[in-house]
């Protein structure tokens, strides 16, 4: 096995992009940007998409079913 390919197997998580960052920043800014805005930014990056359904579907928001889908509103 090559060191890149060891090297890649340690990886364990994915990066958020700092394109996906100032998408979101310049939302944050922009007061008529709305939830849809911000959802279609984070459906793209899978690791921020992942981190945001992880967070919603746990039990300190206790909804009765999971949520499965950024854009679900």
């Amino acid at each position: 096995m090559s060191e890149i390919e060891k090297r890649l197997q340690e990886v364990t998580e994915l990066i958020s992009l700092p394109e996906v960052y100032l998408k979101l920043r310049r939302l944050m800014d922009d007061p008529r940007s709305d939830i849809y805005d911000f959802a279609e930014v984070i459906s793209v990056d899978p690791n921020l998409s992942s981190r945001v359904l992880k967070v919603v579907n746990s039990a300190y928001f206790g909804f009765p079913e999971p949520v499965d889908s950024i854009a679900r509103g």
